[in-house]
């Protein structure tokens, strides 16, 4: 976490390290291998105080674990602090990009799994729906 300043430029301080990947997994015992973790989308909910960031993992040796998540962080403090809050439930794959609809507590991430391709629906943080595609998605919109 930095902070910015009133020209919106980022202040040299680091405010928070915060990890985007689970503790558990990073603190196990057992060595995560050969594997790429990438968070790779941020998004802050529109009344300010949520925090979701994607993680891109990818395995790339045999025995090698990756975490490909959607975290989820409260904002404390005026943007100063991120609290860990939990974990969007059941993503099945890498995620690229996701998209949010705050009044309907819906997001939808598209996820590629064993080179099959779907887009993901979550309500309140829960898997609710999967819809397979014959493509691989890089983006998806809503207006």
């Amino acid at each position: 976490v930095y902070s910015i300043n009133q020209e919106g430029r980022i202040e040299e301080e680091l405010l928070q390290e915060c990890s985007t990947l689970d503790p558990v997994f990073v603190s196990s015992s057992r060595p995560i291998g050969m594997a790429l973790q990438v968070a790779a989308e941020l998004y802050v909910s529109l009344d300010g105080f949520t925090l979701y960031v994607s993680n891109r993992g990818y395995k790339k040796a045999p025995g090698a674990r990756a975490e490909s998540s959607i975290r989820i962080f409260s904002i404390h403090d005026q943007g100063r602090k991120l609290v860990p809050q939990g974990i969007v439930t059941g993503v099945s794959g890498p995620v690229r990009h996701f998209i949010t609809n705050d009044k309907t507590k819906t997001l939808w991430a598209p996820v590629c799994q064993d080179k099959k391709s779907c887009i993901q629906t979550f309500h309140h943080n829960e898997l609710v729906g999967e819809a397979s595609i014959d493509s691989n998605v890089f983006c998806i919109a809503h207006h």
